[in-house]
């Protein structure tokens, strides 16, 4: 089985000027663990839970812009990549959630859950 068959095609995004709190407000709204950050139709980087999470131990104002925590340095996955491979990849860079690339453009996003799901069927 292929990434494209598990992989969830909603893609929640923000900007990298977008503030901390935006980011974080639209993944409490949206039940999501981390954002893609895009500017002019390009990937930029990732922002999850844990990098919020750092920024408050840290004190960095929550008005700071997300570029300021960011992963810029991400791994994408095409979406014929195998569910197996993915898993492969996760566990080799310590990583959740994996964008998924087609023809330059984010076309979805997997999560361990998911590959987890997929495996155990």
């Amino acid at each position: 089985m292929d990434v494209i068959n598990i992989m969830n095609r909603k893609i929640h995004s923000v900007r990298p000027e977008s503030t901390i709190q935006e980011a974080s407000n639209l993944m409490t709204k949206e039940n999501i663990g981390a954002v893609i950050v895009i500017k002019d139709d390009v990937i930029r980087g990732i922002l999850t839970e844990k990098d919020i999470l750092r920024a408050i131990q840290e004190s960095i104002p929550l008005n700071s812009s997300v570029k300021k925590i960011m992963h810029e340095e991400i791994i994408l996955i095409d979406p014929y990549t195998s569910v197996e491979k993915a898993a492969k990849i996760m566990v080799e860079k310590d990583i959740r959630r994996l964008p998924v690339i087609s023809n330059g453009a984010c076309i979805g996003i997997i999560t361990m859950k998911d590959v987890l799901k997929a495996l155990i069927k």
